[in-house]
């Protein structure tokens, strides 16, 4: 693959840009791109066949424009995780507050948790955490006597999870 990129760079076919994007418009013969170079206060403007967005995905939470994550960001109610990526949160997923204490309701799984459990952008591991969570969860609303029915199941992944055996309340 590299050598691919490499002879399109000697041909000219392809220029590789560092900087940030402004916008980005389409005439009816290519597209338009205004950029930010890196280490320049200018921006310019390249017509192009395409456009390869190589930044990758945003994981410094606290520089994204959601109104949800500023609003909770600001109340101290959420923090981010080491090195400003993904944000703190406990084994069970549960968020944390800048203080270190639980924040009540708030859990998170996948790529928001990149700052305790860096490998948690694939399936495998969002669905073991997703399974965690939902385990907590029942822990959490289920009485005191159920919960301690508990009985361990082996499922077709090898993983070992806690499920409750049997569960029974009374309607009235």
């Amino acid at each position: 693959m590299g050598d691919v990129i490499f002879m399109l760079m000697e041909q000219g076919r392809l220029c590789v840009h560092a900087g940030r994007v402004q916008s980005l418009a389409n005439d009816r013969e290519a597209i338009l791109v205004r950029v930010k170079p890196r280490h320049s206060e200018k921006a310019a403007e390249l017509r192009v066949a395409r456009v390869i967005n190589c930044a990758g995905f945003v994981s410094h939470y606290s520089k994204i424009e959601h109104p949800l994550l500023k609003n909770l960001l600001a109340a101290g109610r959420i923090s981010p995780g080491v090195l400003g990526i993904g944000f703190k949160a406990t084994k069970e997923g549960q968020l944390l507050r800048p203080d270190g204490d639980h924040s009540e309701g708030l859990f998170t799984l996948g790529p928001c948790r990149r700052g305790p459990l860096f490998e948690s952008v694939a399936v495998p591991e969002i669905r073991v955490q997703a399974a965690e969570i939902a385990q907590h969860l029942v822990s959490l609303a289920m009485p005191k006597e159920i919960t301690s029915q508990r009985n361990r199941m082996q499922y077709g992944l090898g993983l070992l999870e806690e499920s409750i055996a049997s569960a029974a309340s009374p309607l009235a």
